[in-house]
């Protein structure tokens, strides 16, 4: 404890860069990786088309659930009423049966999102066409047979 109304270290950093390294014993980064590895989630890939930009999390853990949130935007018209894939998963992190949520496109389009049981992850414009640079999230968690 001090009096030190000082936020950083004598360095001027609020956190050691040692600390940002996993590698290190004891570090903050560390024990963040050694904790991760002992909860057994690991990093799912996920593939998207070329029309697709995609900012994707998508983590398994303990072994059977799988959390996936993907955040896309497309660059190409879609008519509605149709599935399109814009994004897959392996296989074996797919859920045991199709999942599908409803979600808002943009200003104000609804439409479906669906994974499907083989890894698809699809979009499904509604009541309007999918307008490109619209951002579309999925966020599902759901348990596999593993």
């Amino acid at each position: 404890m001090s009096s030190s109304a000082a936020v950083t270290d004598s360095t001027g950093l609020a956190l050691p860069a040692t600390e940002k390294n996993a590698l290190l014993s004891g570090t903050l980064a560390n024990q963040i990786d050694a904790l991760s590895k002992s909860l057994g989630v690991e990093s799912i890939e996920v593939s998207c088309n070329t029309d697709v930009a995609l900012n994707v999390s998508a983590s398994k853990a303990s072994g059977r659930m799988v959390c996936l949130n993907v955040v896309m935007t497309g660059s190409t018209q879609l008519a509605k009423n149709a599935f399109y894939t814009v994004a897959s998963i392996p296989a074996e992190y797919a859920p045991p049966q199709a999942i599908r949520g409803v979600t808002v496109f943009g200003s104000g389009n609804v439409g479906f999102t669906r994974i499907t049981d083989a890894g698809l992850i699809q979009i499904y414009p509604l009541n309007a066409d999918y307008v490109p640079k619209t951002s579309i999230t999925i966020d599902e968690t759901y348990f596999i047979d593993s």
